[in-house]
């Protein structure tokens, strides 16, 4: 992450527009390159997702542990390009 991750929980806890504008590259670390590869920006689009699922503020609706290997194995290429997708629409699970 290029930011301290309290700015990240701030803008979580913002309003849902600031969510909806923001994209992975504004949370990611800025010093790595994009991924190239759709398989790579998949696979971090995903963990991106079981973060802010981890970091909700309700406990209910984190992930148990076993939901998060689920998720993992059964993986899926995304056909949305990397750039494209907000916050918002990983937090909601509405990424295909």
């Amino acid at each position: 992450m290029g930011k301290h991750p309290k700015e990240l929980l701030t803008l979580l806890s913002s309003s849902t527009s600031s969510i909806q504008n923001s994209l992975p590259k504004d949370i990611l670390d800025l010093r790595l390159p994009p991924p190239q590869n759709q398989r790579v920006a998949g696979d971090i689009i995903l963990l991106v997702r079981m973060a802010l699922k981890c970091i909700h503020c309700k406990p209910q609706f984190h992930p148990t542990m076993q939901k998060v290997c689920w998720e993992l194995l059964a993986s899926k290429l995304f056909t949305l390009p990397f750039d494209a997708i907000s916050l918002l629409q990983m937090r909601e699970q509405e990424v295909t």
